[in-house]
């Protein structure tokens, strides 16, 4: 992934499908192996929140949603690749990963597949 950052910069035709994708997961077992368990038991203390109680948390989800479409870019939008004299084109018109990265840290922030992209 270090590599990106030595590549020179071109203009190039991208075509990619709209699509969506999303995914929720139980995170109960995820806190559990955290140790996080009181907030779930009758021990919880949510009393910074209200004082109605006594409230314990029955679960915990986590929903993330990809989108893309044509209000995903704006004018001007384009990706740039590699140093060719022409400008190359790119239809992502099979099964691809798609990897949302955190420039900062270095880090995928979300990871997701099509498998069946759509012609349009």
């Amino acid at each position: 992934m270090g590599a990106t950052r030595t590549m020179t910069k071109s203009a190039s035709l991208v075509f990619l499908p709209k699509f969506s994708i999303s995914g929720t997961h139980d995170l109960k077992p995820l806190l559990g192996k955290l140790g996080i368990t009181n907030v779930f038991s009758d021990e919880a203390d949510f009393s910074g929140i209200t004082e109605q109680g006594p409230l314990k948390l029955s679960q915990a989800t986590h929903r993330a949603v990809l989108t893309l479409d044509e209000d995903a870019f704006t004018e001007g939008s384009h990706f740039n690749v590699g140093p060719w004299p022409w400008q190359p084109t790119f239809k992502f018109n099979r099964p691809f990963l798609v990897i949302v990265m955190d420039v900062t840290i270095n880090f995928p922030i979300f990871l997701g597949k099509v498998v069946n992209p759509s012609q349009g």
